[in-house]
């Protein structure tokens, strides 16, 4: 069968359009050191890659979260630390002034330093953090965990006991903050039974019941942050090792994408190589059969 001249062109063209688009795309290759420069390239591949990207995305968010919870965290430590010295100190001031001892005087100064402690003691409490949240009033995070009652000597608890939950892997929340109220309770409390006591103080007196109350309320408030203080170091050593086993994920994940997309530079030069000398040849053949006609086969 006789193949026309415009036949024998026409493929001679397409087969160098080929080469050439293979030849570009060689070179495109080793420009960008990439196996993978379009998905048609390696449509499976390609999906796989999307695919790890996407996990990639989804354990930097978990990594972001996991700071801004240990910062969460660290923030109320370190003011329960505080809080801790706080009340012992408070402690040691209602047993100097309940021994039976001290004059009115003496008393009076006991009762201003008390006052100062309970101040520092409420402030400790409505610590905020640095986008100004209570950290210490449950989900009520917009108010103060402690304010003053419409009674004298009267301090309520507000807020809640809700823990505020922060996503740091697929399906694993941490709880990043702990309570006023699991602390002091939302009744009665350790600053109205202190406040009680710093009132019989500054007038020169003391009342050994109210002592006592005061003493097992700064007990049991004590009691309390130190759990809290546990808690709160356990959770933030947890989203320590959760973080570096993300990071071990996270470089799992980039070796993979490299060993995927990346590129075999010797095999691609040897390709590149062959596509020179196929598309110079091609060129060569189609030059001479374009030059050819009747007259030179006479």
């Amino acid at each position: 069968m006789r193949v026309a001249d415009s036949q024998v062109r026409t493929l001679m063209q397409q087969s160098l359009q080929t080469s050439n688009t293979e030849l570009a795309k060689v070179m495109q290759q080793i420009s960008t050191g990439k196996r993978l420069t379009k998905i048609s390239d390696d449509p499976s591949a390609s999906l796989k890659l999307e695919s790890i990207r996407s996990e990639q995305e989804e354990l930097t968010q978990y990594q972001s979260n996991i700071e801004t919870a240990k910062t969460a965290l660290a923030q109320s430590e370190q003011f329960l630390s505080s809080t801790n010295d706080t009340l012992l100190r408070i402690k040691d001031l209602v047993l100097f002034a309940n021994n039976g001892t001290r004059s009115p005087d003496d008393l009076k100064g006991i009762s201003i330093e008390l006052e100062n402690l309970r101040d520092s003691l409420i402030t400790q409490f409505n610590a905020r953090d640095g986008s100004g949240s209570y950290l210490f009033s449950g989900t009520y995070s917009d108010q103060p965990a402690i304010v003053a009652g419409t009674n004298p000597n009267e301090y309520v608890v507000q807020g809640n006991s809700s823990t505020r939950e922060t996503l740091v892997g697929r399906g694993i929340r941490i709880e990043t903050n702990v309570t006023a109220q699991a602390m002091i309770g939302s009744g009665a409390n350790t600053l109205t039974e202190l406040s009680a006591f710093i009132s019989d103080l500054a007038v020169g007196s003391v009342n050994s019941s109210s002592a006592s109350s005061s003493l097992d309320a700064v007990d049991s408030i004590f009691s309390e942050v130190q759990k809290s203080i546990t808690t709160l170091g356990g959770r933030q050593s947890f989203l320590n090792t959760h973080s570096d086993n993300i990071a071990r994920n996270k470089l799992f994940l980039d070796k993979v994408s490299t060993e995927i997309s990346s590129l075999d530079m010797s095999e691609a030069s040897t390709r590149l190589q062959s596509y020179l000398q196929g598309l110079e040849a091609s060129h060569l053949t189609f030059k001479r059969i374009s030059e050819l006609n009747l007259f030179n086969l006479m």
